[in-house]
């Protein structure tokens, strides 16, 4: 409906303006009762989590206030990788990176990280951007006044052992009870829950994505929900993800 609105409203200036301080006006409300008890941190392995999680708005935008982190906007594919860095507190990151220019992307030598949309960055440029994200995701990391959910999704198959790796690690700076880990799995092949505070939402045998995603614009088509198969695979995923986060 937002988006509907957004594009009827957009040609028509003087009214655009109201609409969009009314839209602000009730988010803030929404997102300061709604959102005060937990957090979300996305954890890769692409940007779904935190794409469809500020589309539900279950996660504020970074308009209200919420900062990003380093896995939400870019490719984290290896997910052994991603646990060193977040043990490492980001060490390796910019080991071997340099601009492909095939795929107007940073990246390193084993493709297992692109960064999608800072093609327009110098190095150093890169480097400071992601700096200021990592400094935002240890202080939401060490910030115990809320609960975490710790998101992740995967197209490419992870294991149970690397799940329970990555809980190991970050249960050096929180209690279990003090956050959860829930995997958005889109590989084929299944994973099992092996810890209280571990979450596993299946999707090995979804066909959904793949139907609205034929022509790679999963994004823009979550946003319009035109398609039927968009709006299906919305729907079970935010309800999911509602029972377990509110």
């Amino acid at each position: 409906m937002r988006f509907v609105l957004n594009r009827i409203f957009k040609n028509i200036p003087i009214l655009n303006s109201f609409y969009k301080a009314f839209l602000n006006y009730i988010d803030k409300k929404y997102y300061d009762k709604n959102c005060k008890n937990y957090r979300i941190i996305p954890l890769g392995l692409y940007c779904m989590p935190r794409i469809i999680t500020t589309l539900n708005r279950l996660k504020p935008s970074k308009k209200y206030g919420e900062k990003t982190c380093p896995f939400d906007l870019a490719f984290f594919r290896d997910a052994d990788y991603n646990i060193k860095l977040i043990d490492t507190h980001f060490k390796s990151l910019f080991d071997d990176i340099f601009f492909y220019k095939e795929i107007n992307a940073w990246t390193n030598n084993e493709g297992t990280i692109v960064f999608m949309h800072e093609a327009g960055l110098s190095l150093e440029e890169l480097k400071a951007k992601y700096k200021k994200r990592i400094d935002n995701f240890y202080e939401y990391l060490n910030d115990k006044t809320r609960k975490i959910f710790f998101l992740i999704a995967n197209q490419t198959p992870i294991t149970n052992e690397q799940i329970e790796k990555l809980n190991t690690v970050i249960n050096k700076y929180r209690d279990k009870k003090d956050y959860s880990i829930i995997v958005i799995n889109q590989s084929k092949e299944k994973l099992q829950k092996t810890s209280e505070n571990i979450y596993i939402l299946d999707y090995t045998q979804d066909s959904l994505f793949e139907e609205f995603n034929k022509q790679g614009n999963w994004v823009l088509e979550l946003k319009k929900q035109k398609l039927k198969s968009a709006k299906e695979f919305y729907k079970k995923l935010t309800n999911q993800l509602e029972e377990i986060i509110t």
